[in-house]
């Protein structure tokens, strides 16, 4: 992670830039222009992968996590990428369409099963799931 201001500003939480290119201020959890990550919904929807290994269909995932469809996926695209696999169609842009399957990447199940906590991998992040992939 990059600051590009070139150092921190008393009072003001500096803007970095992660390595997919886009920009966050520290300490707030959000990227610039997009709402905030719900940890109560990120843990449910790991929970839910973890009862499957194989994966299962996003909209599915959605429904027994209790989170809302475009919620979700705005997650399994954003905070959750370095922690699960996607298998589905693409279209020639690289997006998915039709069924798309979801599951945790298996460092990432295995850590969770031997009973890393969440939290614990949450901050670990991208270091993490690039171990295990």
């Amino acid at each position: 992670m990059v600051n590009p201001t070139g150092g921190e500003q008393k009072g003001l939480n500096p803007t970095y830039v992660h390595k997919d290119g886009t920009a966050f201020r520290a300490n707030s959890g959000e990227k610039m222009g997009q709402k905030k990550y719900d940890s109560g919904k990120i843990k449910r929807a790991v929970a839910v992968l973890l009862e499957y290994p194989e994966g299962l269909w996003l909209r599915r995932l959605a429904g027994e996590a209790q989170i809302p469809l475009a919620t979700l996926h705005r997650y399994v695209e954003g905070f959750l990428a370095p922690f699960v696999e996607n298998v589905g169609a693409k279209n020639e842009k690289g997006h998915f369409f039709g069924v798309r399957v979801v599951r945790l990447k298996a460092g990432v199940r295995k850590r969770l099963l031997e009973g890393v906590a969440l939290d614990k991998l949450l901050k670990e992040g991208d270091v993490v799931a690039s171990q295990f992939d």
